[in-house]
């Protein structure tokens, strides 16, 4: 008797969204882990480009020497005085930029989140982000 199928469709409707078609799942893609900024050099090329801002983040961008593209967070203490606010924030943007990584354009971008985007769900700050990306055309469906 064959029992691997018998809770297969209740754990698949848990962990996978309704609206996404099962036939179109691809993990590979779904989880591609993006490159980040880390250098102080990275960040530095950073301060006279062009950037976009909304209330509760501001995005800053670069085009790259490489064809790849790379995030960048600055969250700063005066901003949000809790490291479990700076983290949560931090942990939010990230898994943003690693969700919608397939769609953006090969470039540098710096994250910078205003006192808002600690009201917002994820959701909000997702499309949040998304639209800010369309304003600087660096998204591509």
């Amino acid at each position: 008797m064959d029992f691997s199928n018998a809770c297969a469709p209740a754990m698949d409707d848990k962990f996978w969204p309704a609206d996404e078609p099962k036939a179109g799942r691809n993990l590979q893609s779904k989880f591609v882990k993006p490159e980040f900024l880390r250098q102080e050099a990275d960040f530095a090329h950073h301060r006279f480009r062009r950037s976009v801002s909304s209330p509760s983040m501001r995005i800053r961008m670069a085009v790259p020497s490489q064809n790849i593209t790379r995030f960048g967070f600055i969250v700063p203490k005066k901003v949000f005085a809790n490291a479990t606010d700076r983290n949560l924030i931090r942990r939010r943007l990230k898994s943003c930029a690693s969700k919608n990584i397939e769609h953006v354009k090969p470039s540098d971008i710096l994250l910078l989140p205003q006192k808002g985007s600690l009201r917002l769900t994820f959701r909000e700050l997702e499309t949040e982000f998304i639209a800010n990306l369309k304003r600087l055309n660096l998204w591509r469906p």
